[in-house]
Parts: C-alpha cells; sequence; structure tokens
C-alpha cells in the first residue's frame, strides 16, 4: 500500500491492450468515450459548455482516482483480475468499460445524441456517481474497521 497512483487523463480515449477475441478496449463506457471525443475537439468558446466539460471530466477524474485508490487498499481481494468478476451493479470496482457516464459522473444524458449540448444533461449531483456497494464496503470496512466495531 505504497504504490504510486498516476492518473492519465488524456488517454481516456485511448485503446488499451486485451487479449484476443475481443481486441483493443476502451477504459470508459461508449457514451463517455463519444463525449470526450467531442469535447477534445470542442473550441471553448460557449461558457456553458466549458463549465459542462470542466463538471464532467472533474468527476470522472475524481471517479477514477477514487477507483485506482481502492485497488491500492483492497489489493487482491476483490479478485485476482483486480476488478469484480462477476460486475457488481453500480459498484466503483467494476472495470471501466462498464461503469456508466452516470455512475461515473452524474450526469444522465437525456437526448443521446451528437453534438454536445448542455442543455441535453441533468445533473444528478455527485451523490449518484458509483461508489463501493456492500460485498466490497464490507470488505473495506473488515480491513479498515472505524469506530464502534473494530474488529
Amino acid at each position: 500500500m505504497n504504490e504510486t497512483i498516476d492518473l492519465f487523463p488524456g488517454a481516456y480515449d485511448n485503446p488499451i491492450p486485451s487479449t484476443p477475441p475481443s481486441g483493443p478496449q476502451i477504459d470508459v463506457d461508449v457514451e463517455t468515450q463519444a463525449l470526450i471525443l467531442q469535447m477534445e475537439s470542442q473550441t471553448f468558446t460557449d461558457p456553458a459548455l466549458e463549465q459542462f466539460a470542466i463538471n464532467v471530466y472533474g468527476r470522472l477524474l475524481g471517479e477514477t482516482l477514487a477507483h485506482e485508490i481502492v485497488h491500492s487498499l483492497l489489493w487482491t481481494e476483490i479478485d485476482p483480475s483486480f476488478h469484480n468478476n462477476p460486475p457488481i451493479p453500480n459498484d466503483l470496482m467494476n472495470e471501466g468499460s462498464i461503469r456508466s457516464f452516470r455512475l461515473r459522473t452524474g450526469f444522465e444524458d437525456k437526448a443521446h445524441t451528437s453534438s454536445v449540448n448542455p442543455a441535453n444533461f441533468v445533473d444528478r449531483g455527485i451523490g449518484a456517481i458509483g461508489g463501493l456497494q456492500a460485498t466490497n464496503q464490507a470488505r473495506m470496512d473488515a480491513r479498515f474497521p472505524v469506530p464502534p466495531s473494530f474488529h
């Protein structure tokens, strides 16, 4: 638990190697990938779009950092693959491509169209960002007990 955690925000749209037959994958869901690619190509002359991009990227980075911190804390207790296998609905420790745009950012896309228009998104708040569900929360509690129940 003394590892360095590196994040590479510019890599959200980069394919990651995987074994055949699936081939290269992107470590975010398709909707997030499309939004990132479009926002990267935008010129931010629209203040609403600029603020939306800041909020999306900020929350996406925060959620990714939380995921990586839990990797460090729970290590292989989750699964030898370091992710939930099988996935646990809404859990932070599912692979990135399984965690939805809404679970990663708290924003819900109501239109599912291009181009990115902030008016098409509903902000469900940071409380809508996925966290640890019961199984992984129990693992965390067992390793790092808090008052009043030290194990």
